[in-house]
């Protein structure tokens, strides 16, 4: 009797940089018919390996189409703002940064986020100050300026234009305090 492998306990494929097929269904059924013939007996080792090849083959397939130039741009910039998300930059601002084109960098940039580079940043600025809202215990003022808003009611103004409710009703809500008034 050949003992089998048991390749569900441990890994067997490293994960390299940020790459995520685009579409995992193909991958993940190979994966799937990788354990089913390793866990079932009768099925010999080379067709495990031999599928293993081809999810391999699969993979490197992917990140061949997702790493083209338009790509690997794309995905620079995306980086680029989350890291830089609390800063006030604008389009112009990643444009200069990467030495770009507006115009350029936005068409490129739509081909995967199909809103834009605009609505991108506005949306990790958002991401970032609702985890500040809810985690960090920092009044609205200090909020406002931490994200370099110079006008504190412009921040609430934007803030309320992209949420639909103020930040002190996001707040409210996320904790579900209610307040009463007299």
């Amino acid at each position: 009797k050949q003992k089998r492998r048991n390749l569900t306990k441990s890994p067997f494929l490293p994960c390299f940089f940020n790459f995520r097929p685009e579409n995992i269904t193909q991958a993940e059924l190979i994966a799937r018919q990788i354990l089913h013939y390793a866990n079932t007996e009768g099925y010999p080792n080379e067709a495990v390996d031999s599928l293993l090849k081809v999810l391999l083959i699969e993979l490197n397939t992917e990140q061949t189409k997702s790493s083209s130039g338009s790509h690997r741009l794309f995905s620079t910039v995306k980086e680029w703002v989350r890291v830089n998300g609390d800063l006030p930059i604008k389009v112009s601002d990643v444009a200069a940064q990467f030495n770009y084109n507006e115009d350029y960098l936005n068409r490129i940039f739509k081909r995967y986020y199909p809103d834009g580079l605009k609505a991108y940043i506005d949306e990790v600025k958002m991401q970032k100050i609702k985890h500040d809202l809810i985690t960090e215990g920092l009044s609205l003022q200090e909020i406002a300026e931490k994200y370099a808003f110079l006008d504190y009611k412009y921040f609430l103004k934007y803030f309320t234009y992209h949420e639909g409710v103020s930040p002190t009703k996001y707040r409210q809500i996320y904790y579900n305090v209610h307040t009463n008034n007299k």
